[in-house]
Formats: C-alpha cells, sequence, structure tokens
C-alpha cells in the first residue's frame, strides 16, 4: 500500500508533536512549532529530510525573516555552521532551539548570553542589561 507524502507527514507530525521538545520546547510555543513543521515539509525528501540551506531560502520566502526574527537569525547561524546537511524535523527544531537560547544545555545557555553580550567580551555591562529590561 502506497502513503501519501501528506499522510507521512501527519504520522510524523504526531510521533513528534507528542514528544517534550515540542511539549515543553523552552524557546518556541506549539503554534510556532507548527508553522515550522509546514515550513519544513515544503521539501523534505522521502527520507523525512531536508537541506539546511533549502530551510534558510524556504523560511525567507516565506517571511518568516520578519515574522519569527530571532528563529530567522538562528537558522543562519546554523546554515553556516553545517551548510549542505540533510536533517530530520525533530533535528532541525533541536538545533534551533539550541541555537535561539535553550535554557537547559550549555549550547543554548551561551546562545543566550551572547544575544545580551554586546561587544562579546564574555561580560556583561549595566549598559547590557539595561538595553534588555
Amino acid at each position: 500500500m502506497l502513503v501519501s507524502r501528506k499522510e507521512l507527514a501527519e504520522k510524523e507530525k504526531k510521533v513528534i508533536f507528542a514528544r517534550d521538545i515540542v511539549g515543553r520546547n523552552p524557546v518556541f510555543p506549539k503554534d510556532h512549532i507548527e508553522d515550522f513543521f509546514q515550513m519544513f515539509n515544503l521539501y523534505c525528501d522521502s527520507r523525512r529530510q531536508c537541506d539546511i540551506s533549502e530551510i534558510l531560502n524556504t523560511a525567507r520566502t516565506l517571511g518568516f525573516d520578519k515574522k519569527y526574527k530571532m528563529f530567522f537569525e538562528a537558522l543562519e547561524a546554523i546554515n553556516k555552521d553545517q551548510a549542505g546537511e540533510w536533517v530530520d524535523f525533530e533535528t532541525f527544531l533541536k538545533l534551533v532551539t539550541d541555537k535561539v537560547g535553550n535554557p537547559y544545555n550549555e549550547v543554548g545557555r551561551r546562545a543566550m548570553f551572547s544575544l545580551v553580550d554586546s561587544d562579546s567580551k564574555e561580560v556583561l555591562k549595566f549598559a547590557d542589561l539595561k538595553r534588555i529590561s
């Protein structure tokens, strides 16, 4: 029996959306993750994977660079680090969550700190804290 792309995507969505990476995502609300999932599915292949650079181009085309600015900036950084790599949606979501600033792991905490550290000296100044308050 052949299964359509749409059926595969729905099955995958049920599995992934039941996991903590979606249900307890420390950065993105579920409705944003649903938008990301729909975008991801525009170009994923039969293995349910997508090229990071294709995701970036699709995000730009869909206006995510304006709608989800932090997400888009994280995606650009991931593309620089892993250009040409193919990932599944769960891996993609973990990468973006960590890049934006997952407070539950070291990579994410460093990412959050770097958003506040305006001069990249790894020291926060009063002006940095005032700017974000």
